[in-house]
């Protein structure tokens, strides 16, 4: 066996013809010489992923702090007195982030996998990118529709939280309870004012003004520094109360059946 092979290389020498060496192409191993095939994507989808959940998180958390901003600066409190600070807006807003990231991703799979084909067959067709070409056509339509698609939605997402910041504010001034700001049936703004009865303690008597509290119109908006935060609707105020100086009775808005004080101002 060994001289066949032998005579038959010295048969193709002595013929000028070259025998290029046989190789194997490992099983499993496809080759792609197909002018424009798929082969895989840097990142993948978990890049992808990875991508729209951090521009996701950032937007919704730098828009859920403006609306914080304004409900509680109308009211003349800092939102860092109920203790909100990043981590604690994130963490309200996480199952919205979620939910949205997942069909942002799912949105863009789809469109880059129809444009991916749409540009495959230009490539293969050979044809000039032009208006006049129908795949061209569509696919710059394709990009286009997504672009305006996703600027729509992020306007709509803004005037919604804006909207309701303003209109929360003024609840709350008239003397409204407030409640948090859902979409899509999730919670993305954490803002609330619970109507709230307050009783001051007997060693709470030397402290100026404290006692005419119990007969104003008052609203819970958190706790922070080991104080209560309350707005005083009667006087258009914000009070910082000592919570070992006052006993608090919030009317609970969250429940399946609120008090009568939270009916009348459910935002």
């Amino acid at each position: 066996m060994a001289e066949d092979r032998q005579t038959t290389r010295t048969v193709n020498r002595a013929e000028g013809v070259v025998v290029p060496p046989r190789t194997e192409q490992p099983i499993g191993v496809r080759r792609r010489d197909r002018v424009g095939g798929a082969g895989p994507r840097q990142g993948g989808v978990l890049g992808v992923l990875a991508a729209v959940l951090a521009v996701v998180a950032v937007a919704v958390a730098g828009l859920a702090s403006v609306a914080y901003e304004r409900f509680y600066g109308a009211l003349g409190v800092d939102a860092k007195d109920v203790g909100l600070d990043i981590g604690v807006i994130v963490r309200h807003a996480t199952g919205f982030i979620v939910v949205v990231t997942l069909l942002l991703t799912l949105a863009l799979l789809l469109v880059r996998w129809v444009a991916d084909g749409l540009r495959w067959r230009l490539d293969a067709s050979g044809q000039a990118w032009t208006l006049h070409n129908r795949d061209f056509a569509v696919l710059l339509g394709l990009y286009l529709a997504a672009s305006l698609l996703l600027a729509y939605a992020a306007y709509a997402l803004t005037d919604r939280v804006v909207t309701y910041s303003t209109e929360a504010a003024s609840a709350a001034r008239s003397g409204h309870a407030v409640r948090p700001l859902q979409v899509l049936g999730l919670p993305l703004v954490a803002t609330h004012a619970e109507p709230v009865t307050v009783l001051p303690v007997a060693r709470a008597r030397t402290v100026p003004g404290i006692w005419d509290l119990h007969d104003h119109q008052l609203l819970y908006l958190g706790q922070g520094h080991g104080g209560g935060v309350l707005y005083d609707a009667t006087g258009r105020q914000a009070v910082y109360a000592p919570m070992d100086l006052l006993v608090m009775h919030v009317s609970n808005c969250a429940a399946k059946a609120p008090a009568p004080a939270c009916r009348a101002g459910l935002t």
